[in-house]
Formats: C-alpha cells, sequence, structure tokens
C-alpha cells in the first residue's frame, strides 16, 4: 500500500535535506533530494492552511541558500492557489477508494445485524460524515464491495444476480441523496487510511467515535458489480421486471422461501379443511339423530349458578402443521418408491406369429430354387454358367438344364 506524505513526513525530510547540503555545499546528491522533495509537495491534494504556515515556518528555519529557498517557497505559492486543493467546495465527484478502514465497530455491527437496506443507510451516512457530497464510481464501488461482502461473507446469504446487483447500486446512490450533509468541507481524494487525515478532520468526522481500521480485503467481489446498465455483466442476460424492492433473503433465489412458506399454509389449511368434512360426513348421521335426547351424563349434572365461575375446558389439541422437513422427507420417499418398482418389460411375440413368417421365408426359397435360370446351349454343352450366345436375352436356340441332358442327346445323335 502506497503512502501518502504528512506536514511532520515534509518537515523532517527538509530538514535532512539542509543538513546534507551543509555537509556538501557543492554535491549532487543533495541537489536532488531537494528536487524530489518539491516534487512530492505536488502529489499532495489536500493541503490546509495550517499545514502549508508550518511548512512556509520550517523553510524560514531550514539553513538553505536564499536561492534554494526561494526555490521551494515558490512550489508551495503555486500548491497554494492551485484549484487541486482540498480546500474548494465544488460538486465535482469525490473519491474514496478503500472505505472498509473508515467505518466505525457500530457500523460494522450494524451492517452484520440489519438488512440490506440498513446496511445502505449506514454507509451513506458514514460517507456523508466525512464531507462527502458526490460519489465517484469508485466510491460507489467500494461501498457496494462492502455490502456484498457483509452479505456473502457475514450473513451467509448467496450472492444475488447481476441485475440484483445492478439495482442494488441504484438505490445506494437515491439513499445517498436523501441523507443530510455534514458541515465539514470534503476532499476530492480521500487517502487509503483514515489515520492519515488530521485529527481535527476525524475529530469532526467521527466525534467520540474512532475509525476501526478493519482491512478487508474485495479484490474479489469488485468485477461482479455492474454499475451501469452497459455493463458487460448484464449483456445476455433478459432484463427481469421490478416491480418493488426485493427483501434481502429473495435477492437470489427469487422469492423462493417466501413461495414455500405460502404453500405450506395453503397446504395445512386443505388438510384441516378435508379433515373436518370427513368427520361431518361419518357421524352427521348419529348426531342429528341424537342431538335433541339429553345424555345421562348432562341430566345429572345441576344447573350452573349464576355468578359461579366457568368450568375449566378441556384441551384441544392442534396437530403440528407440517414443516419444510417434512415435505422434504415425503419427496424422499416418493422418489425412493419410484426407483423400487418393477420396470415393465415389452411382451415377446407369439410363436404362431413367429412360424408364419418362417414359414412365409421358406416357401419362398422353393419358389425361387423351382425355377431356376438356365443359360446352357450347344455351343458350351450345356453349362449351367452360359456363355455369351445363350447369355443373350434374344437367344432363341435349345436350352439345356445341367451338363447331362447335353450328353443324353449328344450319345442320341452319336455326337464326340
Amino acid at each position: 500500500m502506497s503512502h501518502q506524505w504528512s506536514t511532520e513526513d515534509f518537515c523532517n525530510e527538509l530538514e535532512h535535506v539542509s543538513k546534507l547540503l551543509e555537509a556538501r555545499p557543492g554535491s549532487q546528491v543533495g541537489k536532488a533530494a531537494l528536487e524530489t522533495l518539491k516534487q512530492r509537495l505536488h502529489g499532495v491534494t489536500s493541503w490546509t492552511p495550517s499545514a502549508l504556515s508550518g511548512l512556509y515556518e520550517k523553510v524560514t528555519e531550514a539553513n538553505l541558500p536564499e536561492s534554494l529557498k526561494d526555490d521551494v517557497m515558490n512550489e508551495m505559492d503555486a500548491l497554494s492557489a492551485s484549484g487541486q486543493s482540498g480546500l474548494q467546495l465544488s460538486q465535482r465527484p469525490q473519491s474514496l477508494h478503500n472505505l472498509p478502514p473508515y467505518l466505525t465497530s457500530n457500523d460494522w455491527l450494524a451492517l452484520e445485524q440489519g438488512s440490506n437496506v440498513d446496511g445502505q443507510r449506514v454507509i451513506c451516512e458514514r460517507l456523508k460524515s466525512l464531507g462527502m457530497r458526490s460519489m465517484k464510481e469508485d466510491t460507489k464501488r467500494s461501498a457496494m464491495g462492502v455490502l456484498l461482502h457483509v452479505l456473502v461473507n457475514l450473513q451467509h446469504q448467496p450472492m444475488p444476480s447481476p441485475w440484483a446487483i445492478y439495482w442494488m447500486v441504484q438505490d445506494l446512490t437515491k439513499t445517498f441523496g436523501h441523507c443530510a450533509n455534514n458541515d465539514l468541507p470534503g476532499l476530492k481524494v480521500y487517502p487509503l487510511s483514515p489515520s492519515q487525515l488530521t485529527a481535527a478532520f476525524k475529530e469532526k468526522a467521527y466525534g467520540i467515535e474512532q475509525p476501526a481500521l478493519m482491512n478487508v480485503s474485495l479484490a474479489a467481489i469488485y468485477p461482479k458489480i455492474p454499475l451501469r446498465s452497459t455493463s458487460n455483466l448484464l449483456t445476455g442476460i433478459p432484463k427481469p421486471q421490478r416491480s418493488a424492492p426485493a427483501p434481502q433473503a429473495a435477492l437470489a433465489d427469487g422469492g423462493f422461501q417466501e413461495k414455500m412458506e405460502k404453500f405450506i399454509d395453503q397446504y395445512n389449511e386443505d388438510k384441516e379443511k378435508a379433515e373436518l368434512k370427513q368427520k361431518a360426513g361419518g357421524s352427521g348421521g348419529t348426531r342429528l339423530a341424537l342431538q335433541d335426547v339429553p345424555s345421562p351424563a348432562s341430566a345429572a349434572q345441576p344447573l350452573a349458578l349464576p355468578n359461579a365461575p366457568p368450568l375449566p375446558c378441556a384441551p384441544h389439541q392442534v396437530n403440528d402443521k407440517p414443516g419444510l422437513e417434512d415435505f422434504e422427507q415425503m419427496a424422499h420417499d416418493a422418489l425412493s418408491s419410484k426407483k423400487t418398482r418393477k420396470v415393465m418389460k415389452r411382451p415377446a411375440a407369439s410363436s404362431a406369429s413367429c412360424s408364419n413368417g418362417q414359414e412365409k421365408k421358406k416357401t419362398v426359397k422353393k419358389d425361387n430354387a423351382s425355377t431356376p435360370k438356365v443359360f446352357g446351349c450347344c455351343r458350351c454343352r450345356g453349362n449351367p454358367k452360359g456363355c455369351e450366345k445363350c447369355r443373350s436375352p434374344g437367344f432363341k436356340g435349345q436350352r439345356f438344364n445341367g451338363r447331362h441332358e447335353w450328353n443324353d442327346m449328344a450319345a442320341k445323335k452319336g455326337w464326340k
């Protein structure tokens, strides 16, 4: 973490530079150290009048050549006339990059125990107490990082969706605008730690409290915060309708817990109505028949006196309503019963249909085998494969069904 120099640091550094130039007047090391000191003077943007007056006194008392004193004085005059001073009151956005160290112990306790709306109010009031009038984007990112850190790591809630985080940023901006301003003049850029602020500034900002100086790493949360509607985190995600600000527990689950509670209440009401209807249907006839007949116990009881205390009523047993665990057990039992069911198999084909099919195939084969194609002729001497002459579709000569027919004809005619 970079260190921001205070007025005491500049005064001590100026004393060391003057001693170095006094010991080695012609050395370039002392002049280079003085130039570095002047550059560091320009790096601080929150010079107060008390700090500048103290630095003027140190330069006047330092054992430096007059030319070097005038050079340092001119640099300080340029600082006091610069528009970058923290004394300038303007509505330009102010930057506070590291918010966790600025929160007090009571702030952290309220963030952990309260809701998301309460957390936004606590952070905005703390920023207003520090003299902030307008938040820069890094200030909004740091504030949202603290809220998400409390939600996920301290309250153990799931991370909200990108659109829910974007709406939380808009709510934070509105809450900041409705908080009252503090009379403390704010800074354009706040240091990384409140320990670098002056004692007078901290007394006006915190009063009797003190910042907790808690260091919390929010680097893993910052990339998940969409500050604008054109953020890459929101591209490709359909924008849901926002009817009302979502409660803290329903930011990520879409109100699942609330819907589950309504379902349980409706289920219990339907169950009670069904039980009452069943009891009325089972004992309705006997009640109608015996409603005018006094029972022996009621006839033997004496009449109650007007001023007598009422008799104690028998305790009415109320069935406990099933909770979420009971519904989970019922769903588990239903799934396990499905697994134990016997799997239905496809019935096998009947033997009659199989035999008919096989017979048809056999008959087709026999028909094809009974009428073979014959190509034998006198030229190929009854060769079953035939020759070019008898294979021709236009052949009109005599065909032989194998070599034996040709041999019989050749024997009859005396061919060799």
